[in-house]
C-alpha cells in the first residue's frame, strides 16, 4: 500500500524542471523587455540627434539606477519615488507623455550632477527643471532653524533674464507644484520692492514705511541676475537671503548672461551686464557653502550653447565636482539651427523706404494673428507703433519695451496672451524664453543683430512642435554683411536658400571683409560712440592673450546704425508732421491783445 508521500511524489514528478524553465522563460521576457526599452530609447535619441558628454567625470563609476524617463508613470515607482497623483496632475495640465529633453534632463537632476543643456526652443527646457525640483524642495527639511525670522533659506534659486520670464516660470511652478505648493514651503519672485533699502539722510527725517520681505518659508527663488546681485552687494554679511541650505542654482538663457563683459570688470559697482552679476552672485553662494559645507549643482540651459558657454562652465564649476557629482554637457537637436517646423521667410526690401512699404502690404493681407514684431531699439518700436496705427485705426497694437513700468508690461503682456492685442512690437526683450502658445507670426524688421538672436526670435512660435508658425525677416542692402550667419542657420533648419542669394552674400561678404574692422574686436562695431568706447576698452584693456581671445568671442555683434523711421520718404508720420507744418505756416499771425505805443497807454483791441 502506498502512503501519502510516495503519491504526493509520484504526482509532482517533473514539477521542478517546469518550474525552472518557467523561471527561465521569465528571465528571458525579461532581457527582452530591457533589450526593447534600451532600443527604443537608442532609437529616440538617434531621431533627435541627442549627444552627452562628461566634461568632468566623477571619480566614482557607479551605474546609475536612474535609467531615461520614457513615461511620467515611472516617477512613481522606484527610484523615483514622486507622489502618486504626479501623473494625474500632469495628464491634466496636458503632458501626455515626456519630451525628449524631460526624458534625459530629469534623471541627470537625481544624480545631482552640474550640466549644461542646450535643447532647441519651445521643446520643455522649463518643465524639465521644474518638475523635480519643486519635488526634491517639498521634501527637504531644514536642519538648522534659524535665529533671525527674517532670513530666508531657498532650497533652489532660478535666474532667469526679464521680468516676463519670471512671472512665467512662477506660474509654471504654481501650476506643476499645485499638489505640493504652500503646505510645503512658497515660491517666490524677487521684485524691486522687496528690501529697498533707503539712504539715511541725518538732516532729513525719513518716513517709516514697512519693509516689504520674502517668505520665510521661501523654498524656490526666482529672480534676475541684476536684483539679486544688488542685494548680495549692499547688505554684505546682512543678505537676506541665505545660501546655506541652497542645493541647486539654475542659469536660464545661460548664454545671453555670459554674452560679454564690456564696461562690467569686476570692481564695477553698478554692475551693468549679466556677466558681472553672475560673478558677484557666485561669489555670494561660495561664502554660504563654506558655511554650510557643499557647493550647490548648478544647471545651465539654452537654445544655443556657444562654445565660450562650456569653457566658463569648466573654469567655474571643475573645482566643484566631487567623486559622485560630475560636469555633463547634454546637447539635443543641433545648437545652431532654429525650429524647423517654423516656415522661415526672407523679404528683400532695399531700402528703409521698402521696408516701410513691405510693412504696410503685410497689414492688408500678409499677418496672422497673433503676431509679433521685432526691432533693433526701442525708439524704432514707438516709431513703427505710431506708423501702424497711423496706416490702420482698426489694428490692435501695443508696443513693450523697457521703458515701461513692471505693471504696464505684465499688463501688456496679459492682454495679448488673452487675444486682446493684434500685434505686439517689441525689442529683444520678448526674443527669449517667453512662451506664446497661440502665436502665429513672428516679424523680424530689424534683421538680428546675429544668428543666435535669429534663431530664438524665430523660436517665440512653432511651440512644443506646434506647426503652421511662420517667421518672416525684412532685409536691405545695409544687412548684405550679416545675411551669412542667417542663412547658414535657416540651411540647418531645412529652411529652402535661394542659391543666387548666397552667391551674392559670399561675394559681398569676401569684398567687405578688409573694410570692416570687426576682426580686431570679433564683432561688428556699433556706430555708437559709448559703445566703441568700451569694445575697446575689452579688446585693449586685457594682457592676457588667451583672455583676450576669450572676451572676443563673447563681443554682441552690432547691426548697421539704423535711422529714424519717421524720417524715411513715405512715412504717414513725416507726412503729419509736414501737413501740421504746413498748416500752421499758412494761417496768419494771431494779433496780441495789448500792444504798447512809444508814448501812450495800452491799447485794447476793438474786438474786446
Amino acid at each position: 500500500m502506498m502512503d501519502f508521500g510516495d503519491a504526493f511524489h509520484s504526482l509532482t514528478k517533473g514539477m521542478d524542471e517546469f518550474e525552472r524553465a518557467g523561471s527561465k522563460k521569465r528571465k528571458m521576457c525579461s532581457v527582452t523587455d530591457a533589450q526593447s526599452e534600451n532600443e527604443i530609447i537608442e532609437n529616440l535619441r538617434l531621431r533627435h540627434d541627442f549627444s552627452k558628454e562628461f566634461i568632468r567625470k566623477p571619480v566614482s563609476n557607479k551605474k546609475s539606477p536612474y535609467r531615461p524617463l520614457m513615461s511620467f508613470s515611472q516617477l512613481v515607482s522606484p527610484p523615483y519615488g514622486y507622489p502618486a497623483e504626479t501623473p494625474d496632475l500632469l495628464r491634466s495640465l496636458e503632458y501626455t507623455k515626456p519630451m525628449p529633453v524631460q526624458t534625459e534632463v530629469i534623471p541627470i537632476f537625481h544624480e545631482g550632477h552640474h550640466m549644461l543643456v542646450c535643447s532647441p526652443t519651445g521643446s520643455g527646457k522649463t518643465t524639465s527643471y521644474l518638475l523635480p525640483l519643486l519635488n526634491f524642495a517639498a521634501t527637504h527639511t531644514k536642519h538648522e532653524v534659524s535665529m533671525d525670522k527674517h532670513l530666508v533659506h531657498p532650497y533652489c534659486i532660478i535666474l532667469s533674464t526679464t521680468q516676463e520670464l519670471l512671472g512665467q516660470i512662477w506660474a509654471e511652478c504654481v501650476r506643476l507644484g499645485q499638489n505640493l505648493y504652500p503646505k510645503n514651503g512658497k515660491i517666490a519672485i524677487l521684485r524691486r520692492k522687496h528690501y529697498n533699502l533707503r539712504r539715511k539722510d541725518e538732516s532729513k527725517a525719513l518716513k517709516r514705511c514697512r519693509e516689504l520681505r520674502l517668505p520665510k518659508e521661501t523654498k524656490i527663488l526666482i529672480t534676475t541676475p541684476k536684483r539679486l546681485a544688488s542685494l548680495i552687494s549692499k547688505t554684505g554679511k546682512d543678505c537676506p537671503v541665505s545660501f546655506n541650505c541652497l542645493k541647486w542654482l539654475v542659469i536660464d538663457e545661460c548664454d545671453k548672461m555670459l554674452e560679454s563683459n564690456i564696461g562690467g570688470e569686476e570692481h564695477d559697482r553698478a554692475l551693468r551686464t549679466f556677466h558681472a552679476q553672475l560673478t558677484v552672485i557666485l561669489n555670494g553662494i561660495r561664502g554660504g557653502a563654506a558655511a554650510a559645507g557643499s557647493f550647490p549643482s548648478v544647471a545651465l540651459f539654452s537654445a544655443t550653447m556657444p562654445s565660450q558657454v562650456v569653457s566658463w562652465a569648466s573654469e567655474e564649476l571643475s573645482a566643484e565636482c566631487s567623486d559622485a557629482r560630475g560636469l555633463v554637457k547634454l546637447q539635443i537637436g543641433p545648437g545652431d539651427a532654429a525650429v524647423s517646423t517654423v516656415k522661415q521667410e526672407l523679404r528683400y526690401c532695399g531700402s528703409e523706404q521698402g521696408k516701410l512699404l513691405e510693412m504696410r502690404r503685410l497689414l492688408v493681407s500678409g499677418l496672422s494673428y497673433p503676431c509679433l514684431i521685432f526691432t533693433e531699439s526701442r525708439q524704432r518700436a514707438a516709431e513703427l507703433f505710431k506708423e501702424i496705427l497711423l496706416s490702420d485705426k482698426n489694428i490692435l497694437a501695443s508696443i513693450l519695451s523697457s521703458e515701461k513700468s513692471e505693471a504696464q508690461r505684465n499688463a501688456t503682456v496679459k492682454a495679448f496672451r488673452e487675444g486682446k492685442i493684434n500685434i505686439l512690437i517689441c525689442t529683444d526683450l520678448l526674443g527669449r524664453g517667453i512662451d506664446f502658445k497661440s502665436l502665429m507670426m513672428v516679424v523680424n524688421y530689424d534683421l538680428p543683430p546675429s544668428p543666435t538672436e535669429y534663431i530664438h526670435r524665430v523660436g517665440r512660435t512653432g511651440r512644443a512642435g506646434r506647426l503652421g508658425g511662420r517667421a518672416v525677416t525684412l532685409w536691405t542692402d545695409a544687412d548684405l554683411l550679416h545675411m551669412d550667419a542667417i542663412l547658414e542657420v535657416m540651411r540647418k533648419s531645412g529652411a529652402t536658400v535661394d542659391d543666387d542669394l548666397q552667391r551674392l552674400v559670399s561675394a559681398w561678404k569676401a569684398k567687405k571683409a578688409k573694410q570692416t574692422h570687426a576682426r580686431t574686436i570679433g564683432g561688428v562695431v556699433s556706430r555708437r560712440k559709448g559703445e566703441r568706447r568700451l569694445a575697446a576698452r575689452v579688446a585693449l584693456g586685457h594682457k592676457s592673450k588667451k583672455t583676450l581671445d576669450r572676451e572676443k568671442h563673447l563681443l554682441r555683434p552690432w547691426n548697421p546704425h539704423r535711422g529714424s523711421i519717421t524720417d524715411v520718404p513715405g512715412s504717414k508720420s513725416r507726412e503729419l508732421m509736414m501737413s501740421q507744418t504746413s498748416g500752421n505756416t499758412g494761417k496768419p499771425s494771431r494779433k496780441r491783445k495789448h500792444s504798447k505805443t512809444s508814448g501812450g497807454p495800452c491799447l485794447r483791441s476793438p474786438d474786446v
